[in-house]
């Protein structure tokens, strides 16, 4: 893979390539999100850990830009990693076909975890977590034509809100209610990984909650506010 590109880029420059190269990233779901943000990812020469226990639906083909007619039915982490490495061999990539549960966590530590599940109970785990281990933690959310980006990093542990401080605010309907407008997974996806990228380059990032609107062309801000009473970032 030629970064001479990437390394022009004033923000990156060849001292912050080499600084992404010796990444490690989790992510945990290879949706809509998670398929975007693995394939930047690997473009740009970091290393993966990824985590899905389902398979490739023909019905989420329109999002999920990773996969081909190939893929479907197959299980989404062993076509992944197969389609990354395609991408560029030159990275390592650790599936793991498993649901991430209390028991199983830490298969997730790397240098940040993203994410990318769309799901309620599993964002709750992976914040407990993050929160735990002092992991930078990066969390995507979309339905319809609306979708939400949030970090929890070193900045947020000790005086900033947690997801689970943002339970209402982060809520979206569920894509069974309202569908997906496909555009929606792919810009949360490269949202997510912009921010990973600056997290990991210890470049000033999102210090607050972003949600788009694409019907609208809209993203804006919000501000993000610990509970005081939280159970998750209580004393952190």
């Amino acid at each position: 893979m030629n970064y001479n590109l990437l390394e022009k880029c004033e923000a990156i420059g060849k001292n912050g390539q080499k600084t992404l190269m010796k990444k490690t990233v989790s992510i945990v779901g290879l949706g809509g999100m998670g398929s975007t943000v693995a394939q930047i990812l690997v473009r740009n020469g970091i290393n993966l850990r990824i985590i899905d226990k389902d398979r490739v639906l023909e019905e989420d083909a329109p999002r999920q830009t990773l996969y081909t007619s190939e893929d479907i039915t197959k299980f989404k982490a062993k076509q992944a990693k197969k389609r990354l490495e395609e991408i560029n061999e030159h990275v390592k990539i650790k599936t793991f076909h498993e649901e991430l549960n209390q028991d199983n966590a830490f298969l997730v530590e790397a240098d940040l975890i993203i994410d990318a599940s769309n799901n309620h109970e599993i964002s709750l785990l992976l914040n407990k977590f993050a929160i735990e281990k002092s992991i930078p933690l990066i969390t995507g959310r979309y339905s319809g034509h609306k979708g939400h980006v949030f970090i929890v990093d070193k900045h947020q542990f000790k005086k900033g809100a947690c997801v689970h401080c943002l339970d209402e605010k982060l809520n979206l309907p569920s894509i069974k209610e309202v569908g997906v407008h496909s555009p929606i997974a792919t810009m949360i996806g490269a949202l997510l990984a912009n921010a990973t990228m600056k997290n990991l380059l210890n470049l000033d990032n999102i210090d607050t909650l972003l949600s788009v609107d694409l019907m609208k062309t809209e993203i804006r801000r919000s501000k993000a506010e610990k509970v005081k009473t939280c159970k998750h970032c209580k004393g952190k």
